[in-house]
């Protein structure tokens, strides 16, 4: 009887111990993991900020067969939302809240009735690459057992985190170089040349149709263009658009039929360049579209630029914005 007690009394003191640890508890804890990628922070900056994309690297084995995958909102950054349900991981949502390009991203995970917590990116260039920090932070914890979960937190989450940003680093790391994109003001240039109103998969054809008469115009004017040809593209409805294929002027010249004087307006541009080829100019209207995306920004028009001064034909393709 005595054994009974004792144990008894032990059970409650171990009880009572247990009840009033999380009173001195925190009701928010925090933990965070950080790795240095050798690679631009624009790169990984886009790996994370579009939620389809963390298939490729995320710990939480998002391309498990038995897990539903739902994604709502906006394409990608602020007002994206991913949904899943699965027997494993139950269910629960991820919104992004803020996008800073690119520099921050921050998240709300919702985890039903085990609450909420905030998910919060940074990228900092350094000389060699980028310095990239994960860090999560779990609020309004219940008592008890929420504390409790609190406490242990470092040990759940840091494996994770670190799997995580180990396999970002090797993706990012093993990509193909990225395109850079340049931004800048460029003032107002003015073209002797020929529109029509096409398709902007026809724009390359136009072009071919109209090079041979345009040269031949110039030559019989005797004036000589200042600089490479130019197609200049402004948005009409859909998928049509206002294409004007031409070459600098800075004097003023005759006009004749279907050659006219354009003025291109002047703005701030964001840009890109490579050798030309038919995937290269594919590839620089996909990146320069994703950086208007990005950061919420709208184009007034498009040129396209294709210089012969080198070995390679380089084509710059601008957007105005």
């Amino acid at each position: 009887m005595r054994v009974l007690k004792f144990f008894g009394f032990v059970l409650l003191f171990f009880l009572i111990v247990a009840l009033l640890l999380p009173l001195i508890m925190h009701d928010e804890v925090e933990t965070t993991q950080s790795i240095e990628i050798k690679t631009s922070s624009m790169l990984v900056f886009r790996q994370v900020n579009d939620l389809n994309n963390w298939k490729k690297w995320s710990p939480f084995k998002l391309d498990d067969p038995g897990m539903t995958l739902n994604y709502k909102g906006a394409k990608l950054g602020e007002g994206a939302e991913l949904y899943w349900t699965s027997k494993g991981s139950g269910e629960g949502s991820l919104k992004i809240v803020k996008s800073e390009p690119y520099s921050l991203i921050q998240s709300v995970l919702d985890f039903g009735n085990h609450g909420l917590a905030t998910d919060e990116w940074t990228f900092q260039e350094t000389e060699n690459g980028v310095v990239v920090s994960w860090s999560l932070k779990l609020r309004e914890l219940s008592y008890p057992f929420g504390k409790y979960f609190g406490f242990f937190v470092d040990g759940l989450f840091n494996p994770l985190q670190t799997q995580g940003l180990n396999n970002l680093k090797t993706l990012c790391e093993q990509a193909d170089s990225e395109i850079n994109v340049n931004r800048e003001k460029k003032k107002a240039r003015y073209i002797l040349g020929v529109c029509d109103t096409l398709p902007f998969n026809a724009r390359h054809e136009f072009l071919k149709q109209n090079e041979q008469a345009l040269s031949n115009y110039f030559k019989s004017l005797r004036y000589k263009p200042d600089g490479d040809a130019l197609l200049v593209l402004q948005a009409f409805v859909n998928d049509t658009y206002i294409s004007c294929y031409g070459f600098p002027i800075l004097d003023e010249v005759k006009e004749s039929g279907r050659f006219n004087i354009i003025e291109i307006p002047d703005c701030e541009q964001i840009s890109a360049e490579m050798n030309w080829s038919e995937t290269a100019v594919d590839e620089m209207h996909q990146t320069l579209k994703l950086f208007l995306l990005e950061n919420n920004l709208k184009v007034r028009y498009i040129t396209e630029e294709v210089s012969t001064e080198t070995e390679n034909k380089v084509i710059r393709i601008s957007y105005c914005i």
